[in-house]
């Protein structure tokens, strides 16, 4: 197959789920064009591109930020002619910019079957309701003539209930990760992972990553943990991440005087290290699709605690053995759980967390799953559906 892949972010989760969707479709064979942008870019959007030329295929830097602009004109027709261009069997797009520019194609006589992930509604954590409503209509707008794949049940009902798009034109594939990247350590191993980070080899590890933004609500995060540092002597924090909060979250923390109990790092090229070196991970988001970062965490066996919110929910129904739910925007709430966390870790009691990421998170069944989405789109006559495709182990629900 030709397959178009469009992404607005260039670094954290969502394009860590692009990076390796892609790459899993050139391990297959396939033929993959790239559209882009570097307005919030990284190194592993560089490689990404230059393997995807490698490859045969062709890029094309969209120039693009996740907020509205009158470059996004620009944007369009330089996505429309990429298509025209490739000719590509099936497009696929991932988050609210990447998929508002290529859905419209379809609205300017594209027939090509075009894909979205959206890695998150906008409107699933938002208490501003007319802004909701502007990007909920959006949303119903441009569903009407793509295939939406939800990677979370709370993303999916939002899509069925909210939104009102008919299962005719979404299916639920669960996010996965790589499982034998993402694993534990020995005691050893963390210590010196812990040397190479700047991270007290002794001290009791809570670690987040993600954004300084509305979505993951760190200020949350941080007035928890100010009130728990009070209790806890050896509490340390390890805050992966930038974004517009950034600078507001650390000056928090120096007018309160828990800043050296801190641990800030702006980027990670490969956060494995980070999971490996802490002893548990919260994340206090007011929204999520299904965090990669959460997998990538359950992966590597550790503790959980995370806020009560959309997309948060699916890990609930686990069964997970170390788990803690927060309210969202609830300092009070996540407090309770640190504490909670805080005394069930020094039991050192063995989890289930890495072997239930094992049996229902693999990343390979996911875009297995992805790649059969994209050959029922497809003609029966298409040459893509001509070699049988084994079936993936992952839930995809037409409902």
């Amino acid at each position: 197959m030709k397959i178009l892949i469009v992404t607005e972010p260039g670094v954290d989760g969502a394009f860590r789920h692009v990076e390796d969707l892609i790459d899993h479709l050139l391990g297959e064979n396939h033929l993959v064009h790239f559209a882009y942008s570097d307005v919030r870019g990284s190194d592993r959007l560089v490689s990404l591109i230059a393997r995807v030329r490698a490859a045969g295929g062709q890029t094309l830097n969209l120039r693009t930020s996740n907020r509205p602009q009158f470059t996004d004109f620009r944007a369009f027709r330089s996505l429309l002619r990429l298509h025209r261009k490739t000719r590509p069997d099936v497009v696929h797009a991932h988050s609210a910019k990447a998929g508002a520019l290529a859905r419209l194609m379809k609205w300017c006589g594209v027939k090509t079957p075009v894909f979205y992930s959206p890695h998150a509604y906008y409107g699933m954590g938002r208490r501003s309701k007319l802004s909701a409503i502007f990007f909920n209509c959006l949303e119903r707008f441009f569903a009407r003539r793509s295939i939406t794949i939800n990677c979370s049940r709370d993303e999916s009902d939002f899509a069925s209930h909210i939104l009102h798009i008919p299962a005719s034109r979404r299916c639920l594939v669960l996010n996965g990760v790589s499982t034998d990247h993402f694993c534990p350590v020995d005691l050893e191993t963390k210590q010196k992972l812990r040397d190479s980070l700047g991270i007290p080899r002794d001290a009791l590890v809570l670690g987040t990553l993600g954004r300084f933004s509305y979505q993951k609500d760190p200020y949350t995060l941080h007035r928890a943990f100010l009130a728990c540092a009070e209790k806890i002597p050896d509490l340390h924090l390890v805050h992966v991440g930038r974004g517009d909060l950034r600078d507001e979250i650390v000056q928090f923390a120096r007018d309160h005087a828990y800043d050296r109990r801190v641990t800030w790092i702006e980027y990670l090229r490969d956060p494995v290290k980070f999971y490996q070196a802490v002893d548990g991970f919260i994340l206090s988001s007011r929204y999520e699709g299904l965090s990669l970062a959460v997998l990538e965490a359950l992966s590597a066996d550790l503790p959980l605690i995370l806020s009560d919110a959309p997309g948060n929910r699916d890990f609930a129904a686990l069964n997970l053995s170390h788990f803690w739910s927060a309210r969202p925007e609830s300092p009070e709430a996540f407090s309770a759980a640190i504490m909670a966390w805080s005394e069930e870790v020094r039991r050192q009691r063995p989890g289930n967390h890495r072997e239930i990421a094992l049996a229902s998170f693999s990343w390979r069944s996911q875009f297995s799953a992805i790649e059969m989405e994209y050959r029922r789109a497809l003609p029966a006559s298409h040459p893509a559906n001509q070699t049988a495709v084994p079936e993936a182990k992952v839930l995809i629900d037409n409902e």
